[in-house]
């Protein structure tokens, strides 16, 4: 994601949301201070009138739902044009979204979850720049050692 700015009348200058590298933990901030996606949230929720915007666009996201829309595809209830309905808010507001894909031992999917797409950030690249995983917290803040347990209680 980008942040426009101009230099005097001039075309628009972009700049980069920076990307920081967790060697640590194996993972790439969102933002500087990793929190970037909550200040969009909270930024978001400060205003009607981009609420409403978001929730105009989420809603031709979703359309009318899926056909068999209410099929139940987790064990939380959750039908799959609930998770649609979640997933068109994050791709309004984040232009992304994430899912859990729970499988059996053959590779069939048995059930998807929505993950709110605030909790996710991405791993690593390999040497070709690929990522191949994903880590995912409710709680992202660099100050956080004593709300999380140590390794030990893990």
């Amino acid at each position: 994601m980008n942040i426009l700015g101009t230099l005097g009348g001039q075309t628009p200058l972009y700049q980069r949301i920076a990307t920081p590298r967790d060697t640590v933990s194996n993972f790439l901030y969102y933002g500087a201070d990793n929190r970037y996606p909550n200040m969009v949230k909270a930024v978001l929720n400060l205003s009607s009138l981009s609420t409403s915007s978001v929730n105009l666009i989420a809603n031709f996201i979703r359309g009318d739902g899926f056909e068999r829309g209410d099929t139940i595809v987790n064990d939380l209830g959750e039908s799959a044009n609930d998770i649609l309905w979640s997933i068109s808010n994050d791709q309004a507001i984040y232009n992304g979204y994430a899912l859990h894909l729970n499988s059996n031992g053959l590779g069939s999917v048995k059930s998807v979850e929505h993950i709110p797409f605030e909790f996710v950030r991405l791993g690593l690249p390999d040497q070709k720049g690929r990522i191949r995983d994903v880590r995912v917290s409710n709680n992202w803040e660099s100050t956080n050692s004593q709300a999380l347990p140590n390794n030990v209680e893990n």
